[in-house]
């Protein structure tokens, strides 16, 4: 028997979800926590309403799609193929948790009662300080993102779920510490005036946090060797062999990243464009303003 004969190859459907009670318990808990947090934040904006609040349906909607995108990547096919199989669907796992997860809920935070009541801490306000600046960002999600994809530790989460928990919840703080000089959570829309020299600065850290994740993509697609040998000792998902499946994840890593970035950078420049056309409109109704007598 020759040895391709021997590689087994398996298939992926809708219904193979993983159901794991280690992981199912912590997501049943954030989202009960989650629930009384809407709760309590929708009787205090009816009991104290402010202009500046943003719709509660909004704040429900980012919450829901934030619990959405932190239960696909942990018990759904995706999380299936990915702790067993695939690395390509393994990498689809890491962009939920950080890129989609992650900035969900720092919008639903966003101009909250909540984001209200944390800036009165002066320990959220330091932590905010040192850990949520640009430059603490882009080094600890860096860090984070290239430690967690040497072979060693990644084959090492694999085969133990409790280093794999550690993991993907590193990703997920990643992400969060990645959005929050982006989003600024804990300010109200308007707070923090959108300035050109603002822009210019936030289009500037989107091109360097998506730095890491090129590397890393380029890394991992190019590599004439199977870096992560877990994945030897799996069937072939679909029929596709294991290094042709690490290329592909290697371009989903890198694709996605810069993607998300080319799609935030646009955001910025449509917001610069419109800044310096509205600045003549303001401009000319000074001028023809009638002088007060």
């Amino acid at each position: 028997m020759n040895f391709i004969s021997a590689v087994r190859t398996v298939s992926l459907t809708f219904t193979d979800w993983s159901w794991e009670n280690d992981i199912m318990i912590p997501l049943f808990a954030i989202t009960a926590v989650l629930a009384v947090l809407l709760v309590r934040e929708s009787r205090s904006r009816s009991a104290h309403p402010r202009d500046d609040a943003p719709p509660m349906w909004r704040t429900v909607l980012w919450t829901v799609l934030g619990v959405l995108f932190l239960y696909l990547p942990s018990q759904s096919p995706l999380d299936y193929a990915g702790d067993r199989y695939s690395l390509t669907f393994h990498m689809f796992q890491h962009i939920f948790f950080s890129d989609l997860a992650a900035p969900c809920f720092l919008f639903a935070l966003r101009g909250s009662d909540l984001a209200r009541s944390l800036r009165r801490s002066r320990i959220v306000l330091a932590l905010e300080t040192a850990l949520c600046n640009r430059w603490s960002a882009i080094l600890l999600m860096g860090l984070a993102f290239f430690y967690w994809h040497f072979p060693g530790p990644f084959n090492l989460a694999l085969e133990n779920d409790g280093i794999h928990f550690l993991e993907h919840t590193s990703f997920f703080a990643a992400g969060i510490l990645m959005w929050w000089p982006l989003v600024h959570p804990l300010n109200a829309k308007g707070d923090i005036p959108l300035t050109d020299g603002r822009i210019l600065g936030n289009i500037a850290y989107v091109t360097l946090t998506c730095l890491p994740f090129t590397i890393l993509g380029f890394i991992i697609t190019m590599s004439p060797h199977v870096l992560y040998t877990f994945y030897l000792h799996q069937p072939l998902l679909f029929g596709m062999s294991h290094i042709v499946d690490q290329q592909v994840g290697g371009v989903v890593m890198l694709g996605f990243a810069n993607l998300v970035g080319f799609g935030v950078v646009t955001y910025y420049f449509m917001q610069m464009s419109a800044t310096e056309h509205d600045a003549p409109q303001e401009a000319l109704e000074d001028t023809t303003a009638p002088a007060a007598s």
